[in-house]
């Protein structure tokens, strides 16, 4: 049994979702990077039970977030999501159906696959009655203004400029600030551009392939919302193909905007902005890669995966970071 999963608390959960008390049988899931997952079988059928992350430190309610999201997903797209069962927020755990499926790979990522991708954000922002009503928090990182995404930037690039890393850490965050200080100037030169509320959209947020299931009859189900919310669908398009465990071709953008903005009212606008903060938020993906330096990052993928190495995990990502800061100066 998990650490931190008491009998009790497994119980209650399933007296909740209505499937019965004490017989019931439990076995570790995937490692995760954030949140610990359980498989529990209960008359011969496999559910999730994910224990969230939480700390004083931390002030996003995970599992709070993540059910919300669920809850209104699976009302308008349940073919897409895993159903939402049963939560104790304040033990800060859920129940979730199992979904039988497999992890995809970029070689794997098709025009089929962007599609449903994109599908599935267009569905979860058609113009409904019950879109205007959804209690969401934003999503994380999720800013509206071009000011607010300067200061969320200049505030991650602080963390990391207090690591004493390898001569490497500290020559590739020299590159990414000398970058950054010429960027910023030429944004703030810029109207702020705030978006108006009709113009944010419910995103998944860290949308993208690595989070997705193949069903054995190849339906795509989406997963781990988190930090999903209202956000800026610029960031959240970019976000999409910058992501780096399963990076998705650029060819694809044109064609993901189309569908996934097609009931967006300022469409033209927010092409141009993915066009303007893709640098941006180019640099925030790499401050995420190398957030394996900060301890408040450690403490937390801790949390999921007690195996992990934080040595070899700090090399890897270094060499990742590099290559997603070439992508904006080569």
């Amino acid at each position: 049994m998990a650490d931190g999963l008491s009998n009790d608390s497994i119980i209650a959960l399933l007296l909740k979702a209505g499937l019965g008390g004490s017989d019931y049988e439990l076995r570790p899931g995937d490692l995760g990077g954030n949140n610990r997952i359980d498989i529990v079988t209960v008359a011969g059928r496999d559910y999730v039970i994910k224990s969230y992350y939480s700390s004083s430190v931390d002030s996003r309610d995970r599992q709070a977030s993540e059910w919300k999201f669920l809850e209104y997903a699976y009302s308008i797209t349940p073919r897409c999501v895993p159903q939402p069962l049963a939560c104790l927020p304040d033990r800060k755990i859920a129940l979730y159906e199992y979904i039988s499926g497999k992890k995809i790979t970029t070689g794997e990522i098709g025009e089929r696959e962007v599609l449903a991708a994109a599908s599935f954000l267009r569905d979860l922002n058609a113009s409904t009655p019950a879109k205007s009503g959804i209690d969401l928090p934003r999503a994380s990182d999720g800013f509206f203004s071009i000011s607010e995404q300067i200061a969320h930037l200049d505030g991650r690039l602080d963390k990391l400029l207090l690591v004493e890393g390898s001569k490497e850490f500290d020559e590739l965050t020299r590159q990414i600030m000398s970058f950054w200080q010429a960027y910023k100037s030429s944004l703030q030169r810029r109207p702020d551009d705030k978006l108006e509320e009709s113009e944010i959209i419910i995103s998944p947020s860290d949308f993208g392939f690595h989070n997705v299931l193949k069903t054995p009859n190849s339906n795509l189900v989406f997963i781990d919302f988190e930090y999903a919310g209202w956000d800026d669908p610029a960031k959240a398009i970019c976000d999409f193909f910058l992501q780096p465990a399963v990076p998705v071709s650029a060819e694809y953008l044109q064609l993901f905007i189309d569908v996934a903005l097609q009931y967006h009212p300022a469409k033209s606008k927010i092409m141009k902005r993915v066009k303007m903060m893709r640098s941006l938020f180019t640099l925030k993906w790499c401050c995420i890669i190398l957030n394996p330096y900060l301890p408040e990052w450690i403490e937390r993928c801790a949390f999921a995966n007690e195996y992990i190495n934080v040595t070899a995990l700090r090399n890897q990502r270094l060499k990742l970071a590099q290559v997603k800061f070439n992508e904006i100066t080569q």
